[in-house]
């Protein structure tokens, strides 16, 4: 059994239409996205927010491993995605921005057979200019519209 499958059968997440990853730095920006896809009828999940923990009051094993286990958790959400939808909005004056976190992410649903959308072609972060990053098959919407990723996933429900 494949790791991704461990973590699946471990958090046993509901199928969602859409999960929304991307550098938590955008999170408040997330929950519009979120929105105008529900809005449109898709189920969607967002990663879980880090507000109010006290990152100081933990040893540095503790952080690690509560570190891991959200990670754990969202790469088993991807898993059980019927898309991923990379928010990657510009960050440290970087348009385009895919961090290491984000990037991790892109590899899980590409392991995982999931489609993943971009908002914006890739041009900041890591070095974006690596093959490795347009080898995934990332599909880049165009002029960051969802309406493309909402007409895809309402299509595919009709074949289901």
């Amino acid at each position: 059994m494949t790791r991704i499958a461990q973590l699946v059968n471990q958090y046993n997440p509901d199928l969602v239409d859409v999960t929304i990853c991307g550098s938590m730095a955008h999170q408040e920006k997330f929950a519009a996205v979120a929105q105008t896809l529900e809005a449109a009828g898709l189920r969607v999940r967002v990663p879980a927010i880090e507000e109010n923990v006290d990152w100081l009051s933990f040893t540095e094993d503790q952080v690690l491993a509560k570190k891991k286990d959200y990670m754990d958790r969202h790469f088993a959400n991807i898993a059980r995605s019927r898309a991923i939808l990379v928010c990657n909005y510009e960050k440290n004056n970087k348009p385009g921005y895919i961090g290491v976190n984000t990037l991790m992410e892109m590899t899980v649903a590409y392991v995982s057979g999931v489609p993943m959308y971009l908002l914006k072609k890739p041009g900041g972060g890591v070095n974006t200019k690596a093959p490795e990053i347009a080898a995934l098959g990332g599909i880049v919407l165009p002029d960051g519209d969802v309406a493309g990723l909402i007409d895809v996933l309402k299509q595919g429900e009709d074949h289901e």
